[in-house]
């Protein structure tokens, strides 16, 4: 159970980076694909964070 809530908890975190990012960038800028893909940098991000 323990690498379930690992990556439960890493896309978690991407998600919360994803957001940071797209706040940044300009949400309003933002299209359907934008706020449906996770990038690399987002995963990465959200790695550095657990």
């Amino acid at each position: 159970f323990g690498n379930g809530r690992y990556a439960r908890n890493l896309l978690e975190q991407a998600m919360s980076r994803q957001a940071l990012r797209l706040a940044h960038e300009g949400i309003d800028l933002a299209d359907r694909d934008a706020v449906a893909t996770l990038t690399s940098s987002d995963l990465a991000e959200g790695a550095r964070h657990l």
